[in-house]
């Protein structure tokens, strides 16, 4: 009976040892499992398009500055359609900001100097017919400017705008221009006008030219 209770006593102390090892065929409970889950990265926050609110104070025109208002744009990259016809605009100063503007329109006013738009690579098409302008050499280095409206100006030349590749319609009438012999080197013009100019036309003119008004 003695060694029984001796062989019971050794059969738990046993058991209880293997317990506080961690030993035992006992289940585990969840701090002594092992995370199996993958972690989940997190989501990088989404990049919001950069907006720029328009300055009007480098607007200085008053007539230019009411005409961008009322296009109701929060943001410089909103506006890519401009048309302020018949305001009596004396500068566009301040259009640069407008790095998205593709079309617009200033004929009929009293603009005499462009430089402002010599950094609007988007800009696809200008009317600046019936001002004061007499160079074109803000458009040079426009890479998408695929129409030019220029007549009744004071321009003298359009050397300026000979190596403008993108350029198809070009309408010049009723300016000084003395030599419109780049017209021949302009391989990619199809529609001119250049009628009442003191230099004719050339000779010879660009296959692609389509219509053509002297």
């Amino acid at each position: 009976m003695e060694s029984l209770t001796i062989k019971s006593a050794l059969t738990l102390a046993v058991a209880a040892s293997l317990v506080a090892c961690g030993g035992g065929t006992g289940s585990s409970t969840p701090s002594d499992t092992a995370n199996t889950d993958t972690p989940t990265a997190p989501r990088p926050p989404e990049t919001q398009p950069t907006q720029t609110p328009v300055d009007y104070s480098q607007l200085s025109d008053p007539a230019l500055n009411a005409c961008v208002a009322a296009t109701g744009i929060e943001y410089r990259e909103q506006l890519q359609t401009l048309e302020c016809n018949h305001k009596q605009i004396r500068s566009v100063d301040g259009l640069n900001q407008f790095s998205q503007l593709r079309v617009l329109s200033l004929q009929n006013n009293q603009i005499s100097d462009l430089q402002p738009l010599t950094t609007l690579s988007q800009l696809a098409y200008a009317n600046i017919s019936h001002n004061r302008i007499d160079s074109l050499q803000a458009f040079a280095g426009l890479p998408v400017l695929k129409t030019l409206i220029a007549n009744h100006n004071q321009i003298h030349s359009i050397s300026d705008v000979e190596q403008l590749s993108a350029l198809t319609h070009l309408y010049i009438n009723d300016n000084k221009i003395a030599d419109l012999e780049p017209v021949s080197r302009m391989t990619d013009i199809r529609y001119l006008t250049a009628g009442n100019n003191p230099s004719p036309l050339p000779d010879t003119l660009p296959q692609s030219i389509i219509s053509y008004r002297i």
